[in-house]
């Protein structure tokens, strides 16, 4: 079983007990952190939380979408290429993850999955192809602004090995953490909204459309409220990504 802090990620990469191999995350999009579109703040904040990432394995892989608002396409994953590389990360690849299902008119059509690299870092694969095909819905919205196992799995099985840790900093509803349980690893992630931490159950795919999530047939988010599962999360355990606006 997965452990998801219901912290800032902050907060948790200052826990001296936080032991982790590789880190796989897609971080949160500005109105997330009460920001406009732009706002030079996003880097900063990111900058705060890269600064402390330190995993054993020398690999961070950022599942990334730039945004687009008003006519101008964001470009948060140059943002973030150049914050890592203040702290020593490298570009290893920036693959694409073309979404081939049912996309909102005013979103991208496809999402960058970059890894940066420090060090001697772990790579099993390096010849994976560039471009991943893969629905942006599945399960009946299950998915629609995070991203499915089926893109995650090959990644940690590529930077690990089994029984090492994955540790998210913005795990949202947990889907990292299954991945790797699912492919033999253990799951660490820190999700400071309780709402969204308490959709979390181990090995069990989660779906947010009609109970307070994102809803990718309309943009926009639900009202929030919580769903009432009864999911296995302790006090202080237990990240929509990138949702876009018109025009």
């Amino acid at each position: 079983m997965g452990t998801l802090y219901v912290e800032d990620c902050r907060v948790t990469l200052a826990r001296p007990e936080l032991k982790y191999n590789l880190v796989i995350t897609s971080p949160a999009e500005y109105s997330e952190l009460g920001m406009e579109a732009g706002d030079p703040a996003w880097a900063e904040f990111m900058a705060g939380v890269f600064e402390k990432v330190n995993p054993s394995s020398g690999v961070i892989v950022v599942v990334q979408t730039d945004r687009k608002y008003g006519g101008v396409i964001y470009q948060k994953s140059a943002t973030l290429t150049g914050i890592m590389a203040r702290f020593g990360w490298r570009l290893s690849s920036q693959r694409i993850w073309v979404k081939t299902h049912n996309v909102w008119l005013y979103r991208l059509g496809y999402t960058f999955i970059l890894t940066y690299k420090r060090g001697k870092a772990l790579d099993l694969n390096p010849r994976a192809p560039d471009v991943v095909e893969l629905p942006f819905c599945n399960h009946q919205g299950a998915w629609m602004n995070g991203f499915p196992p089926e893109l995650i799995r090959p990644l940690i099985e590529r930077h690990s090995l089994p029984g090492m840790t994955v540790y998210d900093p913005f795990a949202g509803v947990g889907n990292t953490l299954i991945a790797a349980e699912n492919c033999g690893r253990i799951g660490i992630g820190s999700e400071i909204d309780p709402k969204t931490a308490a959709k979390y159950q181990p090995g069990i795919l989660t779906e947010l459309m009609n109970d307070g999530g994102f809803d990718n047939r309309r943009g926009d988010e639900g009202d929030g409220s919580d769903n009432g599962s009864d999911s296995p999360v302790s006090p202080d355990r237990v990240s929509p990504e990138d949702g876009d606006e018109p025009d």
